[in-house]
């Protein structure tokens, strides 16, 4: 069964993968089940594990985004750089020197932890603060990499660009 995405949407917020027998399915949740059995939710039952703790960490830092999109909806810019630079501290730095430290002697994760943080990375770069790579610059490296891929820069700078 093969896959595509319709084009107008990006990973991994929501959006459509359509089957070659015209099923849809929605999420990102579904992408990662689709790409679980395509070879890259890792080989081995310790890849997986990690796999999951990174999408899980990452679903946790996306959910902290709540009280930066708000201040956005309601176009309350300086509550936004208040909450952006709380979360930046408490929470997303954290959690990058962790990645940071993690990605020291590799080039990458492991499979679809590395697009999912990736998309992460830039989307975060694009909507909230372009500098905030600067404290880690072997994440800096990993996106320049990532980015370097054939296909993968013109799909970053594709994306709509969007707070949410």
């Amino acid at each position: 069964m093969d896959c595509v995405l319709d084009g107008k949407t990006r990973l991994p917020l929501t959006f459509t993968l359509t089957f070659s027998s015209a099923m849809y399915a929605c999420q990102h949740t579904a992408w990662l089940k689709y790409k679980k059995h395509k070879h890259l939710y890792g080989s081995t039952s310790e890849e997986r594990k990690t796999i999951d703790e990174i999408l899980n960490k990452l679903e946790e830092l996306h959910i902290g985004l709540t009280p930066i999109i708000r201040a956005t909806l309601t176009k309350n810019y300086e509550e936004r750089r208040e909450v952006w630079n709380e979360f930046k501290n408490t929470a997303l730095f954290p959690c990058l020197q962790k990645y940071d430290d993690e990605l020291k002697g590799k080039r990458y994760l492991i499979s679809w932890a590395d697009i999912a943080l990736i998309e992460m990375l830039t989307r975060y770069q694009s909507c909230y603060d372009s500098f905030y790579l600067a404290h880690f610059p072997i994440l800096k490296e990993f996106c320049d990499r990532f980015e370097a891929l054939p296909h993968m820069r013109p799909y970053i700078q594709s994306r709509p660009d969007s707070h949410f």
